[in-house]
Formats: C-alpha cells, structure tokens, sequence
C-alpha cells in the first residue's frame, strides 16, 4: 500500500476500519489473581508513538462517518417504513428497499482527510498477535 490513505474510500470500507481500529486496544490475556482466581486482562499492543497517534486521529474522524451513517440509516429504515422506525420481517417488500437503500449508502465514496496511514513497522507485527481480520480490514491504511 501506499504511504497515504486514498483520497476516497467507500462508507463500508469506513466503518470496517473503524470496527478494526476499535479492536486495537490489546490481547485478553487470562493471569491469576487475587487467592488464585483466575481473571482476563488485556495486555496492550506494542505500536510506535506514530502508529497510536494516528489510530487515535482515525476514531476521531471515523465517529462522525459511524455517527452520519447512524443518523442516515435511521432516516431510511424511518422512510421504508412509512414513519413507524418497523419493518416486520414478513414484509420482503420493504425489506429489500431497505437492503438496497443501505446498499447505496455503503457504496457511497467519502473523503478520508484526516485518516493517516499506519506505518506497516510501527504496527510490530512480530511482537503483537493482531488478528488477522482485523489486519485485512485495515489494509487500506497500511503503508508498507
């Protein structure tokens, strides 16, 4: 990947970065506590400065595209469901021009300014078992 984030990626893109880099906080760990009880930790992931600093300017912008889309998908399932905010499940009508609209928006480019690409290093990979799901759902921010 290149050292710079594309100029646009798709809302659904978005989002998936932004589950990932939400994930980032470390491995759960069982330790034994207090009297032997045994208890789940988590052990934080290793990163360089540059790679925490820019996971952090990530969420910052990447909660208001979660935040638009919130607000958009709550309009649409409000409009498909002719103001009532249900749609029953029965209603295969209504549920396929709710898929398609949500379709629509998750196709729908935004612009990544201030998504900074993570530094492939800086990650230290050899050291920090990030999954690897996670890893292919922040590849478009990865810089090799």
């Amino acid at each position: 990947m290149p050292a710079t984030v594309a100029p646009t990626l798709p809302i659904k893109t978005l989002l998936e970065i932004n589950a990932a880099l939400s994930s980032l906080d470390g491995t759960p760990t069982v330790v034994k506590g207090e009297n032997g009880v045994e208890k789940t930790i988590t052990v934080p992931y290793q990163f360089s400065g540059k790679v925490r600093w820019n996971i952090a300017k990530a969420l910052t912008t990447l909660k208001r595209v979660s935040e638009d889309f919130s607000t958009t998908r709550d309009k649409i399932i409000n409009e498909v469901s002719g103001g009532t905010g249900r749609i029953e499940p029965e209603n295969e009508t209504a549920i396929k021009a709710l898929n398609d609209k949500i379709a629509e928006v998750f196709a729908t480019e935004e612009d990544t300014k201030g998504l900074l690409a993570l530094p492939l290093e800086g990650l230290n990979l050899d050291a920090n078992q990030i999954p690897l799901a996670v890893l292919a759902a922040l590849e478009p921010i990865i810089a090799e």
